[in-house]
């Protein structure tokens, strides 16, 4: 298994400081519950997991008059207080398509968005904690995007996959998740990002569906009827 490097927190922080604005938009009422939703999405529970990454291609996926659709790599935490979670992908609706961080703190603020602009084709996505400054950054490309104090570190869950309102049968495209990691210390003090070892399935609504287990956990995640 080759290794990672992780994203240099100094380097991204310098990023920061150096005058990189992160433009809060109004949240969009249609993200603002995660309930009724269509959804695949696959999960590994890492014994030591502080972040997450994944390769997420896009090729424009059809709403077929639906209202969205929303592909990401997520990490969520179930401890000391439930469903703490962040996450980072592509997401489009009827206005065109777009980068878009989701975090929850589950502190009554509710979910929280941080929009961003992205090209077309396939892009690395990244979760990370900041153990030095106790904060969770996003990265596109090993490029920060933003960070915030979520409240928590360790993380229960590590996820991939897309989901999708309900209104309408919306096509997720042929979408793929693949090279799926979660950061992880290396041993020698440091940390990088390991390859799931496995996987399992945390919603799998018709009609969307997973890839068969043949095409292997490096490219594993298929959207769509």
């Amino acid at each position: 298994m080759s290794a990672r490097l992780v994203k240099s927190l100094t380097c991204a922080l310098l990023v920061a400081a150096g005058g990189l604005l992160i433009i809060e938009h109004p949240q969009d009422p249609l993200l603002a519950s995660h309930g009724s939703l269509h959804n695949a999405l696959e999960f590994y529970t890492p014994a030591s997991g502080w972040g997450s990454s994944a390769d997420i291609s896009d090729a424009n996926p059809s709403l077929n008059g639906g209202a969205w659709v929303y592909n990401r790599t997520v990490v969520q935490s179930n401890s000391p207080i439930f469903n703490r979670f962040a996450e980072i992908g592509r997401f489009k609706d009827t206005s065109g398509s777009r980068g878009l961080i989701i975090y929850n703190k589950q502190d009554g603020s509710g979910s929280q968005q941080i929009p961003f602009t992205i090209t077309s084709g396939t892009h690395e996505f990244a979760n990370q904690y900041d153990p030095n400054n106790n904060l969770w950054l996003w990265f596109v490309d090993s490029s920060y995007i933003a960070d915030r104090y979520l409240g928590f570190s360790q993380v229960t869950f590590v996820k991939c996959g897309g989901e999708t309102s309900n209104l309408g049968v919306e096509s997720m495209g042929p979408t793929l998740c693949s090279d799926i990691r979660y950061m992880t210390p290396n041993g020698s003090g440091g940390w990088w990002y390991a390859l799931w070892p496995s996987r399992s399935d945390w919603g799998d609504d018709y009609p969307y569906y997973n890839s068969p287990p043949d095409y292997g956990v490096t490219n594993f995640f298929s959207h769509g009827p």
